[in-house]
């Protein structure tokens, strides 16, 4: 008899293919990704403790596919691997295990995280109030910015207009407002930390406003990663290294398909009903947009 987690792994193991080509096809061939990681206990036997701290990583693309990825370590090995030839904007938290990716992929470009700038600087105010509290109020204008652009429903093109005329102005007012607390301030406190930071990926994070199709932040990848924190809770920890790989396959899926609004359940259980018979060369039918797109396609035929 096969006991529950059995069949969840032999499901994984049939939908494993699928994952793969949405990562492939989809994710790899969106204008920018979003990465980031969380921690992941793994049970190990061979080992004392038996418990090992790995990383769960999400590659998130534009029409809003996300694909999980399991390492053991938080370096470069991981993004190499899963960004291996791809051409396009990466957002990040400016993290060292993305280092290495930028030089050895030059045909990826660094976009920074203006939500991961504001945490220091909130994480600073106990101790330097009146610079934080400025350096804040500058970056709520910034996001204003993209609250009007979306409540206007602006394209692109016009996004990027927008940015252009009005938040550059301010971009260039916070970044001399840095480098004068940068002169005040002792390098090694909250605040030196949070202005040294921002100033150093400053490139990357005044980014954003050459494209309207980027974000100001890397929130979409942290969101992504909510739901796995919050199983996490529940579950605990993965029985294996070989469950965690089936965790970040399973995840993959599911959580693509909350993002395009598709049922789950719905999905997985037409898509397991067919996937063993279905030719490889059309795996990338089974992908949940691709599924969807078919479905109203077929659905529209009918009518």
């Amino acid at each position: 008899m096969i006991v529950p987690y059995q069949w969840i792994g032999a499901v994984a193991d049939l939908l494993e293919p699928i994952a793969r080509i949405m990562h492939r096809e989809q994710v790899c061939q969106s204008p920018w990704i979003q990465c980031d990681d969380m921690t992941l206990e793994v049970q190990d036997p061979s080992r004392a403790p038996e418990i090992r701290t790995g990383h769960l990583w999400v590659y998130r693309g534009e029409l809003g596919e996300v694909v999980y990825d399991f390492t053991w370590s938080r370096n470069r090995d991981g993004p190499l691997k899963m960004l291996a030839g791809y051409r396009g904007y990466l957002q990040v938290d400016a993290a060292p295990a993305y280092d290495d990716v930028l030089v050895q992929y030059p045909g990826i470009i660094e976009v920074g995280c203006m939500a991961h700038a504001r945490r220091y600087f909130k994480e600073a105010l106990p101790t330097a109030a009146v610079p934080c509290a400025q350096a804040l109020a500058l970056i709520k204008q910034l996001y204003g910015i993209e609250q009007v652009a979306s409540e206007r429903q602006l394209d692109a093109p016009a996004r990027q207009g927008l940015r252009q005329e009005q938040a550059r102005p301010m971009l260039e007012k916070l970044q001399a407002y840095l480098q004068e607390q940068r002169v005040a301030a002792l390098p090694k406190s909250p605040l030196g930390a949070a202005v040294g930071c921002a100033l150093r990926n400053w490139v990357a994070l005044t980014r954003y406003t050459e494209d309207g199709r980027l974000r100001i932040d890397n929130n979409g990848a942290e969101q992504a990663l909510r739901p796995i924190v919050l199983g996490r809770k529940n579950w605990l920890f993965a029985g294996s290294e070989a469950a965690a790989h089936r965790t970040a396959i399973l995840c993959s899926l599911v959580q693509t398909c909350k993002h395009l609004q598709i049922n789950p359940f719905v999905y997985l259980r037409d898509v397991i009903e067919r996937v063993s018979t279905h030719p490889a060369r059309l795996v990338l039918e089974l992908t949940p947009r691709e599924w969807k797109r078919l479905r109203q396609d077929f659905g529209a035929a009918a009518a």
